[in-house]
């Protein structure tokens, strides 16, 4: 590929961060100096501004959470490989992802005077904290039902399968560590040792009962006019990256949001000035 070319990748990647970015950080400020749903005055346009507290519709079930086995109306999870290396004397670190999931049902946001029916199917979550199970190579089994559980973490064997498939060598994770001989490519008649550790750990974080909740983004769906109904109105949304749900206030949805805006925007920065450097280079 020729430098032109690559730099004409960059640019567009480039371009495409800062517009995402861009996104978040006016969400952000929307979310910031806008006014959360109250009294009976539901938006017909525009973005639903939602802060209250999460209760269950009534009758529903709640999901249960695949690493504390705890009742929640809202969870994410996601199972992350931990890879040491040292690498010709240089540590070499880090977590990577390799499943997410999550799983909910529709909740009540009551906000005083409106009580509002929220459907999180599509919606981009922000649960709080991530809460650790760390198991070293498969120690550590889930404590639900397989049922209850993605795929990739129904059981510690299925684990190392997804491991892997990604690795492409099923012997590599036989062990927790292991060691191996490389040639230093400075000096190629002495070999260099190179210590491998994987782990394993699966995190969840949840929304339950009586935690407070934001919900900013999506759309009225529909409204209750019937005497002594549980909710005034029904929100849902089909655009994930505008329709947030979030654990906490409206300050801590759109520190989150202002969060995610710099970090794409940054990105985008970086990507656009290599993409310039590229061009400068081919002419």
């Amino acid at each position: 590929m020729s430098l032109l070319a690559l730099g004409a990748v960059f640019g567009v990647l480039g371009l495409y961060l800062l517009w995402r970015g861009g996104g978040a950080i006016r969400d952000a400020y929307r979310i910031g100096t806008g006014s959360s749903l109250s009294g009976g005055a539901a938006p017909t346009t525009g973005p639903v501004d939602l802060e209250g507290t999460a209760h269950p519709v009534a009758g529903s079930d709640p999901v249960t959470t695949p690493v504390s086995n705890e009742p929640s109306l809202l969870w994410e999870s996601r199972l992350q490989r931990y890879r040491a290396t040292r690498n010709y004397g240089r540590p070499d670190s880090q977590w990577e992802t390799v499943d997410t999931d999550a799983q909910g049902r529709p909740f009540v946001v009551d906000c005083g005077s409106v009580r509002a029916e929220v459907d999180p199917e599509t919606a981009t979550l922000s649960l709080g904290e991530w809460q650790t199970e760390t198991t070293k190579r498969g120690s550590v089994e889930p404590s639900t039902s397989d049922s209850d559980l993605p795929l990739a973490m129904i059981s510690t064997e299925l684990w190392l399968l997804k491991l892997a498939d990604d690795t492409g060598s099923e012997d590599e994770l036989e062990e927790t560590a292991e060691t191996e001989t490389e040639t230093d490519p400075s000096s190629p008649n002495r070999p260099t040792s190179i210590d491998i550790e994987h782990r394993l750990r699966v995190q969840e974080r949840r929304l339950e009962p009586g935690d407070p909740v934001y919900v900013y983004g999506g759309r009225i769906e529909s409204r209750s006019t019937e005497w002594g109904a549980e909710t005034n109105v029904t929100v849902g949304g089909d655009d994930e990256s505008r329709y947030l749900i979030t654990s906490g206030d409206a300050s801590t949805a759109a520190w989150s949001r202002l969060r995610r805006g710099i970090a794409f925007a940054s990105l985008g920065c970086l990507s656009l000035i290599l993409a310039v450097l590229l061009w400068a280079l081919a002419w």
